[in-house]
């Protein structure tokens, strides 16, 4: 019998031995191999699904597989009885029964709903936002929502380093979400020049003629040194004489005016180009506040009376509660001027119109708290401001023009305390103050009596510019009045 099995086992094919030999090795590892019944939902995950995830039964599959085969998956009837209700954190029991030819598959399951994504961090961008060189990012707004504990902005940690700003927010469940803001540096503001005597001055032929001028920038400070002026005066010869001022800073912003100086013998010998109230000898300085009253004007107040200095007021209705500062501004000697009554931009400079009428307003509340009459007044932001073309465009030339008619004098700066941009300590409103005055005969010195900073930095000033030898005097209509060399439109 051995014999006749060899005998017909050399004689088989070759194909046939290799395929006798395959089906006993698969007989072979279906024998030993362990079959058993696998269930799985694909939103399982480790027994964890997401708070607010996606998870139904339907998706649940179950298949027949060994411990050897994996790969052979036969599907099997598959029942799940329970639910999860991804909406509400917490333990769920599922039911899995499973069935196929002999083999059966009864489990329990805990799926666990956690919270597993992080909070969403959302920044706000704002289309023209930009920081200037060497300043602190000013943040243009985020915000931070997580599913679960809603709201978590207040969580946020914002950390600015090398330009950039990092924000960083963790949840409740550990969960933490980052999000980068690259800054952008940039500045778009041109410089200012101030003509010292306006854009019309008369000199007497064979007189003397003087072209004083300054420019400053607000990253660069004072670029007076850089000003380029084109044609020249000859005091003696009448005629009309026109100089061109240009001047660039760093980042090559440019601001260009001119001034039309005419030669005549009729023309006053002493040209009062500093305002015919405004001392010819000495250094002189015209101390302005502007937007107030408000918190703060008491206390700048008494450092005023303590020193007998006056000042001059170009007020507000901001904060009616202070309207009675107005009376006392007037009695202790100050000059008590108008700005604005709401010193809303985009109402004052919707029109000519609403110009005047915010101004009359103010006039009234000044003329009501003080009994005097007044015509002096700044405009919001001063005539080179570059905010009222967002609301009407060459609106700032048509009030400079109406205000003349009107018989009113406008005042602007040749000094900035800085106090209105991003300067926020006391120390830096002194060094600009002092910086500023130390370049001018005659200085309009701009700050603000809102801020807190700016009054606690008179007393010291004020000190300082009594012992080296200035003189501070209040506006009227005849000052100097510092006009910019240029208007924005």
């Amino acid at each position: 019998m051995l014999q006749q099995i060899r005998r017909r086992w050399r004689h088989t094919p070759l194909i046939w031995k290799l395929a006798g030999i395959l089906l006993l090795v698969l007989v072979f590892l279906f024998g030993i191999n362990r079959w058993k019944i696998e269930a799985k939902n694909p939103q399982d995950g480790a027994s964890a699904v997401d708070y607010q995830s996606a998870w139904d039964a339907k998706d649940a599959r179950a298949y027949l597989t060994g411990s050897i085969l994996r790969f052979v998956k036969i599907p099997a009837k598959l029942e799940v009885t329970g639910t999860v209700d991804t909406g509400k954190l917490g333990d769920y029991t599922v039911h899995y029964m499973a069935h196929r030819f002999l083999w059966h598959m009864n489990e329990d399951r805990v799926i666990s709903v956690k919270d597993l994504s992080a909070p969403e961090i959302t920044l706000v961008t704002k289309p023209d936002s930009y920081t200037l060189p060497g300043k602190a990012y000013e943040e243009e707004g985020y915000s931070a929502v997580d599913a679960v504990d809603g709201d978590v902005t207040d969580k946020v940690q914002r950390k600015e380093e090398a330009g950039v700003v990092t924000y960083t927010v963790t949840d409740n469940a550990g969960n933490t979400a980052t999000k980068t803001r690259q800054i952008n540096y940039d500045d778009k503001v041109p410089p200012v020049i101030t003509l010292v005597g306006g854009d019309k001055i008369s000199v007497a032929l064979k007189g003397k003629y003087e072209d004083k001028y300054s420019a400053v920038d607000n990253v660069d400070g004072d670029i007076t040194d850089k000003v380029q002026v084109e044609g020249t005066v000859d005091t003696d010869k009448e005629g009309s004489y026109t100089l061109t001022y240009s001047v660039t800073d760093a980042h090559n912003n440019t601001t260009t005016c001119t001034r039309q100086v005419t030669v005549s013998k009729d023309a006053p010998s002493d040209v009062a180009s500093e305002g015919t109230d405004t001392p010819t000898e000495g250094k002189i300085i015209y101390l302005t506040f502007d937007d107030g009253p408000g918190k703060y004007t008491g206390q700048l107040l008494d450092i005023l009376k303590k020193y007998n200095v006056k000042v001059t007021f170009f007020t507000t209705n901001q904060f009616p509660h202070y309207q009675d500062l107005l009376t006392r501004e007037a009695n202790e000697g100050h000059t008590v001027a108008i700005h604005s009554y709401t010193h809303i931009y985009s109402q004052v400079y919707a029109s000519t119109d609403n110009y005047w009428t915010d101004y009359d307003q103010m006039k009234k509340l000044i003329e009501e708290k003080t009994g005097k009459s007044v015509n002096l007044f700044r405009f919001p932001g001063g005539s080179s401001n570059a905010i009222s073309k967002k609301y009407t465009a060459g609106i700032m030339t048509q009030l400079v023009e109406q205000a003349k008619e009107k018989g009113y004098t406008y005042a602007d700066w040749n000094v900035s305390s800085g106090d209105g941009g991003e300067v926020r300590t006391s120390q830096a409103v002194y060094d600009n103050c002092v910086r500023g005055v130390s370049n001018n005969r005659v200085s309009v010195i701009l700050c603000h009596d809102i801020k807190d900073f700016t009054v606690n930095s008179m007393d010291g000033f004020i000190s300082w510019a009594l012992q080296n030898g200035y003189t501070f005097l209040p506006m009227t209509e005849h000052s100097f009045p510092a006009h910019h060399g240029h208007i924005n439109n």
